[in-house]
């Protein structure tokens, strides 16, 4: 028996509002995944001494830690994506195609998550290569420069891609006010902010900026579903 055509329009519209809202909070799992990832991440600096550095790779604890963290920074990045594409699909409803800013804004995610994937990949490469390759510590030169090419290069240039995606959802907020327009605000001060991204506090504004937009979209009518009378 065909299922009439209205009952099959409510089951795809209850189907894909169930995904959207995962979608939306799969940025809250972004920023929990990321802080205990970023907190278990410590490994010598490149002024420390040989010493330092050669004991550090010698400790299987150190390693291990160091491994765990880089793998829940690469594991909060595939939430990410997620959570960058329910923001897609919300900014592409309300502007329309061809859909610049929200190109802009997706295009400046993909960036800002293949930055991070490849700081954790590099942050971890010494440790990974003695724990699951079986080698020996090969000396302290790769272990200094290693962690100086994820942060700062690697990490702060994500963050510089993460302006034009914040800079682009702002826009069409406060131009459509598909979400809380006191987010789009909340955007522009953040987006300035991370220009200052080698200190730590812009990347907590990055974080509560993602918090707050993945509540709103929660909250929202999912992209394609009309919003419930009041």
């Amino acid at each position: 028996m065909r299922r009439p055509t209205g009952q099959g329009n409510t089951i795809h519209h209850m189907s894909e509002s169930r995904w959207a809202r995962w979608g939306a909070i799969s940025g809250i799992v972004f920023v929990v995944l990321f802080v205990v990832g970023f907190s278990l991440i410590d490994f010598p600096s490149g002024d420390d001494s040989v010493a330092k550095i050669t004991s550090f790779y010698n400790d299987n604890g150190e390693r291990a830690q160091l491994i765990i963290g880089c793998f829940l920074l690469t594991l909060s990045a595939v939430f990410f994506l997620w959570f960058l594409a329910s923001l897609r699909a919300r900014l592409l409803e309300v502007e329309g195609p061809p859909g610049r800013l929200t190109s802009i804004a997706f295009s400046g995610g993909i960036v800002f998550v293949t930055l991070l994937m490849v700081a954790a990949a590099v942050f971890m490469s010494v440790a990974a290569n003695i724990t699951f390759g079986d080698e020996k510590f090969g000396g302290a030169e790769s272990a200094r420069l290693l962690p100086g090419l994820g942060y700062p290069i690697l990490l702060i240039g994500g963050m510089f891609a993460a302006i034009a995606m914040i800079d682009a959802t702002s826009v069409l907020i406060i131009r459509t006010s598909t979400l809380p327009r006191w987010i789009g605000w909340f955007g522009f001060v953040t987006a300035v902010v991370l220009l200052f991204s080698f200190l730590f506090f812009p990347l907590l504004l990055f974080l509560l900026w993602v918090v707050f937009t993945s509540v709103a979209l929660y909250r929202a009518s999912p992209p394609g579903v009309p919003a419930p009378a009041a």
